[in-house]
């Protein structure tokens, strides 16, 4: 979920199981809960919607296919992924043999597939006819890469040689925040020139006249070229000697643009192209093109940044600042830290009377229209539990900081000891995972549960304990069914204060909240808020056992099944896996 800045919701790729299909073109009357999410959704609109929504949307209303490319080698079966994916809508495009189905595509073919899948697909659309109103292709790429312990990253390392070699009839459209998502999805949805291939995560406000974006700072002493993405959004944060910024937000030729040659007037020192690639090896689209570019008295250097250590960037602002300093001999650090809040909850499926926590406190802030912008972005980890967990991490910014605004949220809030404050929905995961580790020394941790302080501190491990005294961390509990009791029985309607609503002690700046006193609600949220006393752990005897290792949390999953999802329209879908198996819905 987006504020201010971007209303849209910063869900990365499709999310939740698909209702039975149908033809897109019947289903226009059901698209209609999409209306007010949508490319034209005015900046501060309310909304709780993944931009995933809108995508899927468009896609529907505006193509006469729909196809979604499985990577089967990720399923584990290897056999189905070969080099060639993608001939299929090669066929449909092209006459001959497949005229039936170019006559039956009539517009658009839209396709949904992975930085992995892309690279797959590269050796067909070499040979893709060219767009024209009655065929085109539109490939929505979700910028979601799986790693080898299944985790899963933004980085677009795997699709690097494939966006450079991509022909000119291919025009690539990258986005970092939700609302600009929405617009390259609307933009690719309603060109009848060219076909577009998009990606879901990469950064904000292009404008289709221009092929790149330049941020520049007069007391630069370097200049950062990179494509416009979440590591281009956290080089905008770096001080001003290292804000000369070239990101580009179209490929391939970015270099190509009848501003270029100015901006590159401007460089007096060096130039630093940094590209994502699998491996470290190959190269990207950029640094050719840079170097080409007309550059004089300029040293361009390029750095391959390995999938291995982009996932360390994507997963903290910090790593990737050490990085600038190691490339450019220039110290650096996000001197933006102390502006912004990073709150994070923790739970899972069991709770669900507490699901909607997170949401509920998002909407506080944006629905007060004040100088902060919230987002809120829900990770979740399925092997966590036995019905997996949410960790929702929700920044607080400044909205007039538009660079702060726009960050990623998962560099800037990152689970490596940079959240502000953390609320334990479920303390069942107290016993199995460090939790503590997720918040900076003293932080203050939230946990909701019966039985009181006490029990609260003889759930923590050993490890736990050592972390919390070690880092000054602070622990209270809330017991959320006492409080609810206490606020009925002063006379309110009993049924708004079943735990089923959290509004007890996420209230907003009103007389009343849902038929509450917010006196009333606010006085049981802060008389029920207890501290926990740690205790000192004995020394373990010389024969003991090793205390128990707790687990660490990861982003492996794109959803877990929430209800939440059931419902919403989709559209027909063609799935198609990487190879000759496939299979037609």
């Amino acid at each position: 979920m987006s504020g201010v800045s971007t209303p849209l919701s910063s869900s990365s790729t499709l999310t939740g199981p698909l209702s039975e299909p149908s033809s897109p073109k019947g289903q226009k009357g059901g698209l209609n809960a999409y209306d007010t999410v949508s490319p034209h959704t005015a900046p501060g609109t309310t909304t709780t919607s993944p931009v995933a929504y809108t995508i899927e949307a468009l896609a529907a209303q505006h193509s006469s296919s729909v196809v979604v490319f499985d990577l089967a080698e990720q399923a584990g079966d290897s056999c189905t992924t070969r080099a060639g994916a993608g001939l299929g809508l090669v066929g449909r495009l092209s006459e001959g043999t497949s005229e039936d189905g170019a006559r039956a595509t009539k517009g658009a073919i839209t396709a949904f597939t992975t930085p992995e899948g892309l690279a797959q697909m590269v050796p067909a659309l070499s040979i893709l006819p060219a767009p024209s109103s009655s065929g085109r292709l539109v490939i929505q790429v979700a910028a979601v890469t799986p790693t080898p312990t299944l985790e899963l990253t933004p980085t677009l390392a795997p699709a690097a040689r494939a966006l450079a070699s991509l022909g000119s009839d291919f025009t690539v459209l990258i986005s970092s925040t939700a609302q600009e998502a929405a617009e390259f999805a609307a933009l690719s949805t309603h060109s009848r020139a060219m076909s577009f291939t998009y990606s879901t995560i990469l950064e904000p406000r292009a404008k289709p006249a221009n092929r790149f974006h330049l941020h520049w700072n007069s007391d630069a002493e370097v200049a950062l070229v990179l494509l416009n993405g979440p590591l281009a959004a956290l080089a905008r944060l770096l001080p001003a000697t290292l804000q000369a910024l070239v990101s580009f937000p179209f490929v391939p030729s970015p270099m190509e643009h009848r501003g270029s040659s100015q901006s590159s007037s401007r460089i007096r020192q060096e130039v630093h192209v940094v590209e994502e690639v699998p491996n470290g090896s190959g190269s990207g689209p950029l640094f050719g093109d840079v170097l080409t570019s007309g550059l004089s008295n300029v040293s361009v250097r390029g750095h391959r940044v390995p999938s291995k250590r982009s996932e360390a960037f994507h997963n903290s602002a910090n790593a990737f600042a050490k990085f600038i300093t190691e490339i450019t001999s220039i110290p650096s650090s996000l001197a933006q830290g102390a502006k912004y809040k990073s709150l994070a909850f923790l739970s899972t499926p069991t709770v669900a009377s507490l699901t909607h926590l997170p949401q509920i406190t998002a909407h506080t802030f944006l629905t007060q229209g004040g100088p902060i912008a919230a987002r809120l972005l829900p990770v979740y980890d399925a092997f966590a539990s036995s019905q997996g967990a949410v960790i929702s991490r929700l920044v607080l910014t400044p909205s007039n900081d538009e660079h702060l605004s726009k960050a990623p949220v998962s560099s800037i809030a990152s689970l490596e000891k940079q959240v502000d404050c953390l609320t334990i929905v479920d303390p069942s995961l107290l016993a199995s995972h460090n939790t503590f580790t997720l918040v900076k020394d003293g932080a203050p941790v939230l946990v909701l549960a019966s039985g009181g302080a006490p029990e609260v501190a003889s759930r923590l491990p050993r490890e736990a304990i050592e972390d919390i005294n070690a880092r000054g961390i602070r622990v209270y509990t809330f017991d959320v069914e006492n409080a609810a009791a206490e606020i009925g029985d002063s006379g309110s309607t009993p049924r708004f204060y079943k735990p089923r609503s959290p509004i007890s002690f996420s209230c907003d700046l009103r007389d009343v909240v849902a038929g509450v006193s917010s006196t009333v609600a606010c006085d049981a949220a802060w008389s029920g808020l207890v501290g926990v006393e740690i205790p000192v752990p004995e020394p373990l005897a010389e024969d003991a056992a090793p205390p128990k290792k707790l687990a660490a949390f990861a982003f492996n999953a794109l959803n877990l099944d929430d209800p939440a999802y059931d419902g919403r329209p989709a559209p027909a879908i063609l799935h198609l896996a990487h190879g000759p198996r496939q299979r037609s819905d």
